[in-house]
């Protein structure tokens, strides 16, 4: 369980609880989609979790079986960091973001934008700026 948790850790074995009584064998996902699509739907039948509580144990159960995310998903600080870029939902295609985060995976594009955060500069999104993010 990664620190970032802490707070929500009292009630993932509530959360478990659900999910095993809907009976639904991950192993039968096809895609990233479909499984975190079932674990926010358990997630909202827990109060005191939400979408980055989902998104976590999604990625956890995907990494086993392995299932990657084709988008990125975004959440607490990673929407914080893709607003800078003028992106505002709940997911968004690679294409989306400057050719620098296109290189990533899906995933190391959450981290990137969740960690780096405060770091990204705003983006007026009709200039080609060459610098995205300030600081190491």
């Amino acid at each position: 369980m990664h620190a970032h948790q802490r707070r929500v850790a009292h009630k993932l074995s509530e959360g478990l609880k659900v999910a095993l009584d809907d009976q639904v064998h991950p192993e039968s996902f096809k895609d990233f989609q479909a499984l975190h699509d079932w674990v926010q739907s358990i997630v909202g039948r827990v109060r005191g979790l939400g979408v980055t509580t989902a998104y976590d144990v999604a990625r956890r159960l995907g990494v086993w079986l392995e299932i990657e995310p084709i988008v990125v998903y975004l959440h607490a600080g990673t929407a914080f960091g893709a607003r800078k870029f003028g992106i505002k939902a709940d997911t968004a295609l690679l294409s989306a973001f400057p050719q620098e985060i296109q290189a990533l995976s899906a995933t190391h594009a959450e981290n990137f934008l969740c960690i780096y955060k405060e770091q990204i500069l705003s983006q007026n999104l009709h200039s080609t700026p060459s610098v995205y993010c300030v600081g190491s």
